[in-house]
């Protein structure tokens, strides 16, 4: 009687452990998202580089990163950023300076999906003058 007394205890042990395996790894995880640009030039007077996010959807949207990425691959400091929390139906902006004759790309890293995202690198001259664009996907 004692022996069946224990193996009922260790099968509901089993069971609750194979439940709680279950669980968690059915849990909801946040997998990020990401967008990217082509890498792109304006030429020899190109010095700035503008990236705008778009949100289409009817929740707001997180950022895990932001990049704008010299052709070498290294990240630049960003000058100005106002993309924190974007809401529904609002776009945001981040920007820095950049070399001559140098191909840049625009990165950013969501939590959610980027279904109803959109994004576009600028390079400009004189910060008004577009001389080249790229849709971020």
């Amino acid at each position: 009687m004692k022996q069946l007394f224990i193996l009922s205890v260790i099968g509901m042990m089993r069971r609750v452990l194979a439940a709680t395996v279950l669980l968690l790894g059915t849990s909801v995880v946040a997998h990020a998202a990401t967008l990217a640009s082509a890498s792109i030039h304006g030429g020899p007077t190109q010095d700035s580089a503008f990236c705008y996010i778009f949100n289409a959807g009817t929740t707001p949207i997180t950022f895990v990163s932001k990049e704008i990425i010299k052709e070498s691959g290294t990240s630049l400091s960003l000058t100005f950023d106002n993309c924190s929390v974007l809401q529904p139906d609002e776009t945001c902006l981040f920007f820095t300076s950049i070399v001559n004759n140098k191909t840049h790309a625009c990165k950013v890293r969501i939590n959610e999906k980027k279904t109803n995202v959109r994004g576009v690198l600028e390079i400009r001259e004189g910060g008004a003058t577009v001389l080249s664009n790229s849709e971020a996907r």
